[in-house]
């Protein structure tokens, strides 16, 4: 599938890509509460385990959407 450039987009497909990110987001950073809890956990109940990594690594995943997600809003706010 092959990504459009944002200005490329109308101002309505951005509206849209916006709020979905926001969603998909918010959900994904509840998710990652979540895992977060589970593995203190399960840290204080057997002690550290290679599932530490697993919050570390989706972290990056975490910064990279929130990119995409200011630079959706930045170029909504130049079309204004």
């Amino acid at each position: 599938m092959k990504q459009n450039k944002l200005t490329e987009l109308s101002i309505e497909d951005l509206k849209q890509k916006e709020q979905t990110l926001k969603i998909v987001l918010g959900m994904f950073v509840g998710v990652l509460i979540i895992l977060v809890g589970v593995l203190i956990f399960i840290i204080v109940k057997n002690g550290i385990t290679p599932l530490i990594a697993v919050p570390i690594a989706l972290i990056p995943v975490l910064l990279y959407s929130k990119k995409n997600l200011d630079a959706i809003k930045t170029e909504i706010e130049s079309r204004k």
